[in-house]
């Protein structure tokens, strides 16, 4: 699965003594003024000044700003703040009064003294013809799932923005099976980005990926990933027990094929017990997970439990732009 968000380059930059950080802060910021999904982009960002406005159709998503030293010029203030944009996916910038803004010193204090700087803040526009990652997006995922082997199924959705949130979570229900049967089991390359309500850290000195979730009375999920990316990978997952609230000890296995695609997780108790149930992932021709079908073994039988299909956004789901 591939990772839509900066996590991993976020974490990385730990090390293997710092404490877990929490899923709010690796999150990717809400934009200000549209919810329109952005992706850094190394594309030239175009500069309109005053009354100047794109003449092609976009968004206005959200303000863009920089600071700098008071002697900094205002040639290197737009600079800086068309470098900002681009790492924010913006395509352009509305910039207005640049010359008041630039001949505007800021001081705050700081010990026995003050701190001066000049700002510089633009409005970031995305074009509508450079969001071509929408189908990247997951959208939807609607689960099959055979609960204590009833022939019917139960049939639900799990929904999500376009910062691939779920939206879903209020129900009592899809949060217990999205947390405990889905999540628990997502490794740093996951499809979702981190939770809110979960802690991550990345042990880049003995290379092991973690996340964690605190529960009632002081329990919490937790798995811990090695980063050896090999053909197959295992992985230490503290979970609930199925049926009681006792927390247990499980290893999951990781396999990928040829082309670093995850293809099989297969969970099982430690010290050798039989394996407890298999995922088998299937993919789209993009490279994108279609569809994930979870088989419990009963017997030394495989018997199928839940099913995952997604669904992912297309340019169809885009609002009306702003001109």
């Amino acid at each position: 699965m591939r990772q839509i968000f900066t996590l991993l380059i976020l974490l990385q930059l730990f090390s293997s003594c710092t404490p877990y950080y929490s899923g709010q802060y690796l999150t990717a910021a809400k934009n200000s003024l549209s919810t329109i999904p952005l992706r850094p982009h190394s594309n030239e960002v175009d500069v309109f000044l005053d009354n100047g406005k794109p003449s092609k159709p976009y968004y206005k998503v959200k303000l863009v700003e920089v600071q700098g030293a008071p002697f900094v010029s205002s040639d290197e203030m737009l600079r800086m703040l068309k470098q900002k944009a681009k790492e924010e996916g913006l395509d352009a910038i509305i910039v207005n009064d640049i010359g008041r803004q630039a001949n505007t010193t800021t001081t705050i204090p700081s010990g026995d003294g003050v701190i001066a700087y000049q700002k510089l803040v633009g409005l970031g526009v995305k074009y509508k013809e450079r969001i071509d990652y929408m189908e990247t997006i997951l959208q939807e995922q609607v689960v099959r799932l055979w609960p204590d082997d009833n022939p019917a199924p139960k049939i639900f959705s799990m929904n999500y923005d376009f910062n691939v949130q779920n939206t879903s979570l209020k129900d009592p229900f899809i949060r217990n099976f999205f947390y405990n049967e889905v999540y628990v089991y997502e490794n740093e390359k996951s499809l979702y980005p981190p939770a809110e309500d979960w802690e991550f850290r990345m042990d880049t000195f003995n290379l092991q990926f973690s996340k964690r979730r605190f529960l009632n009375g002081g329990n919490y999920q937790k798995a811990d990933y090695g980063l050896n990316y090999a053909d197959v990978q295992k992985a230490t997952i503290t979970a609930m027990e199925p049926g009681n609230i006792a927390m247990g000890k499980y290893e999951l296995s990781l396999m990928y094929n040829a082309n670093g695609l995850l293809i099989e997780k297969r969970l099982k108790k430690k010290k050798g017990a039989a394996d407890l149930w298999v995922d088998k992932i299937e993919y789209r021709f993009n490279g994108l997970p279609d569809k994930i079908s979870r088989y419990k073994f009963v017997n030394g039988k495989e018997v199928l439990y839940f099913e995952i299909q997604n669904k992912y956004y297309s340019v169809n789901d885009l609002p009306a732009t702003d001109n």
